[in-house]
């Protein structure tokens, strides 16, 4: 596939399962979030993996997906 790309096509797109969040789980993921840019804002260098992990799995669970890891 190189030099290939995909073509932005509406219709395509509107076929994409996007789950709404409830305004609970957009204020968990939200929070995780904030925390990772508060961490990297004080120290570039700071080891968020662990939250991105939290992220991750928040996202997944909106989709009814189980990680590996159970992250």
């Amino acid at each position: 596939m190189k030099d290939s790309f995909f073509p932005y096509e509406p219709k395509t797109l509107a076929q994409l399962p996007i789950p709404i969040a409830t305004p609970e789980q957009q204020a968990t993921i939200a929070a995780l979030v904030q925390q990772i840019l508060d961490a990297k804002a004080a120290d570039p260098a700071a080891d968020t993996l662990a939250l991105e992990a939290e992220v991750d799995g928040a996202v997944a669970a909106l989709y009814g997906v189980v990680l590996p890891g159970g992250a």
